[in-house]
């Protein structure tokens, strides 16, 4: 795609294309065509052997891209690996395609060639062609490779290079090559060093008879594991290792220089406040000002009357990102809008009112961290709302239905935002709400069977997560039924506080299976509901933080009576462990008192983010729970 905002600048400065060498086919080791497993990860099923990718300024300053990739099938389960689909814009072409599988048969290489024809252009959209071609007879050590040229990104960013794939990489080469006037910021990423990261000058043409500096990039990585998916993350885009370029100015002889890039976040923030867009569209609140006076006529209170303003907004107005209005008064009057233009009404409202509100711009959890030390406000993806009352700063987003006053959805804590103000500043964005679950009891063993009354307490986001997953309760407990082959249920009642994120279940049940009857002694399974029985964290090492974000706690609390036929013989140990710096606690204890049997098992979670230093102890943790858990109590028939 043409970069428009530079070309009438620099077109001052004819460029040419530098004659490129042509990349060699058939130029890796022989060895890998034997080869029968990943040489540093005997478990994946193909890995690059060689990745190279170079990004240049061509003659129309589009930055062409340029990729070479040979990559070796192992198993049956990565054949697909031979489908290839390269996306590029429409207005562009792919150029300089070669492709070519190597199989060993009978002792000799067969090469396999695939011409231009045999790829097929598929329109993907309005914007974007998909060049798709699928190499043949691949096999269990097929090696592919194929290179092409394409049009990737702009001058003012480059296309992200990531040295870290879904499978392993034996080597990863990235070049960058822009005349020196061109002043970019570099983000890498990632958590295995690169062997080489340096940056060269040369004397290169850009004109008949011209020639000027240029800065010439190369990333080289070695031996890069896949990138699995882990849980606990925010994003995958946080942890992959890559590289980002980002134009901060540049210099063009004869022209004045052009900053792409501010100072620093808080002057992005100072840029905001003077915006009509930011902070001037939640200045001008006339148009909410009889909705307002009513409300101020129901509140007393300045807190009340917040509270009231939000659920106003937030129960009246629902996001539409298919409808035009240009004007905050025409989202009002229509009660629908982006979530953006959505918590700027509920900000002007708040203004109307009297109560000083700003506006906050984060990134959420599925957009990435902010890399705060490169000020590029492409970071931020959403928009929620900061009053101040009385000195309490309260954070609220009016776009959720479940959402209560003062608490922000989940995927909105992500570190800090940037507030909108004449003194800009970064708040952190923290959930303040107690998150929990609770699963308990009152049961009596009676020919095998525990019978009695189940319940389960969702807080916080365990609840909203409920309620925003759960359209209709009827349908809910018709399929919980169906999944607790074990359980018969006599009776299901599920009630919510919504704007307390509270929801309740109690069910009165009679549970089988949980007893194992072997003659004279019965054992008997504690957890009477979601036992653990799987380590979240299943490989045995990780190289990047873990992040939970927000605290989480979770308790089983269960009584069985016994009656006069069993007594205990023997009842599983109490264990009480915890994580580094007060991080977390497991608690599990089982006790007796007459015929009744007590357990509590609780697991509590305190920080919101481990460092990877510290994936070894959650691991333990979580193996410990499962063992616990796992326990049987003891019974004997009298």
């Amino acid at each position: 795609m043409r970069n428009l905002i530079l070309l009438a600048a620099i077109l001052v400065i004819p460029l040419c294309v530098k004659s490129q060498k042509k990349i060699k086919f058939n130029n890796f080791d022989q060895k890998y065509l034997t080869m029968t497993h990943c040489p540093f990860d005997s478990s994946a099923g193909a890995f690059y052997i060689s990745e190279y990718g170079k990004s240049r300024l061509d003659h129309n300053y589009e930055i062409e891209f340029t990729h070479h990739v040979i990559l070796k099938v192992l198993t049956p389960e990565e054949y697909d690996r031979g489908d290839i689909k390269i996306r590029f814009s429409r207005n562009d072409r792919v150029t300089g395609f070669e492709a070519v599988a190597y199989n060993m048969v009978d002792g000799e290489v067969v090469e396999s060639k695939l011409k231009r024809k045999d790829a097929i252009i598929e329109k993907v959209n309005d914007n974007l062609n998909s060049f798709n071609f699928t190499f043949p007879n691949v096999k269990e050590g097929t090696i592919i490779e194929y290179t092409y040229k394409v049009n990737y990104g702009s001058v003012v960013r480059l296309n992200t290079w990531y040295f870290q794939r879904s499978i392993p990489v034996a080597k990863s080469q990235y070049e960058v090559i822009i005349p020196t006037y061109f002043n970019y910021e570099r983000m890498y990423q990632g958590y295995f060093p690169l062997k080489t990261a340096d940056v060269k000058f040369d004397i290169l043409p850009v004109g008949s008879g011209v020639t000027t500096n240029h800065q010439i990039h190369n990333y080289i990585g070695q031996n890069i594991p896949a990138f699995k998916n882990e849980p606990y993350i925010t994003t995958r885009e946080d942890y992959i290792s890559k590289i980002d370029f980002e134009l901060k100015r540049y210099d063009l002889p004869g022209q004045p220089a052009k900053v792409f890039i501010p100072e620093s976040f808080l002057a992005i923030g100072r840029q905001y406040y003077e915006s009509d867009y930011w902070h001037g569209s939640v200045t001008d609140s006339k148009f909410a000002r009889d909705v307002v006076e009513v409300l101020k006529n129901s509140n007393s209170d300045q807190t009340q009357l917040a509270e009231s303003i939000y659920y106003y907004v937030r129960d009246n107005f629902e996001e539409d990102y298919d409808i035009d209005l240009n004007s905050q008064k025409k989202v009002f009057q229509e009660k629908k809008g982006t979530a953006n233009q959505i918590n700027k009404v509920l900000a002007a409202m708040m203004n109307e009112a009297g109560i000083e509100a700003n506006l906050v711009r984060l990134s959420t959890r599925k957009n990435g961290r902010i890399w705060k030390h490169i000020a590029i406000d492409r970071q931020f993806n959403h928009t929620i709302v900061h009053i101040n009352i009385d000195g309490e700063r309260i954070l609220m987003d009016a776009t959720e239905e479940n959402i209560p006053f003062k608490v922000l959805p989940d995927y909105c804590l992500n570190g800090e935002g940037l507030l909108i103000s004449n003194n800009p500043e970064w708040v952190p964005l923290e959930a303040n709400l107690n998150n929990s679950i609770t699963y308990g009891g009152e049961f009596e063993l009676s020919d095998g069977l525990l019978i009695g009354d189940f319940t389960r307490k969702r807080s916080g986001y365990y609840a909203w997560n409920f309620l925003d997953n759960t359209d209709d309760v009827d349908e809910y407990k018709k399929e919980f039924n169906e999944n607790m082959e074990t359980w018969i249920i006599d009776s299901h009642e599920v009630s919510d506080l919504i704007d307390k994120l509270t929801v309740e279940e109690t069910l009165q049940i009679e549970v089988e299976g949980k007893l194992d009857d072997l003659g004279d002694l019965i054992y008997l399974n504690p957890i009477i509901y979601n036992q653990l029985e799987g380590n979240p964290f299943k490989s045995p090492t990780r190289s990047f933080p873990i992040n939970y974000g927000y605290p989480i706690s979770e308790t089983h609390y269960y009584q069985i009576k016994l009656g006069e036929a069993y007594e205990v013989e023997e009842l599983p140990k109490p264990l009480s462990i915890g994580l580094p710096n007060n991080g977390g606690k497991l608690i599990f204890n089982v006790s007796q008192n007459g015929d009744m049997i007590t357990i509590m098992c609780r697991t509590q979670i305190k920080e919101v983010e481990f460092p990877a230093e510290q994936y070894a102890y959650l691991r333990e943790f979580y193996a410990q729970k499962i063992e616990k858990q796992g326990e049987q109590i003891v019974l004997r028939r009298k």
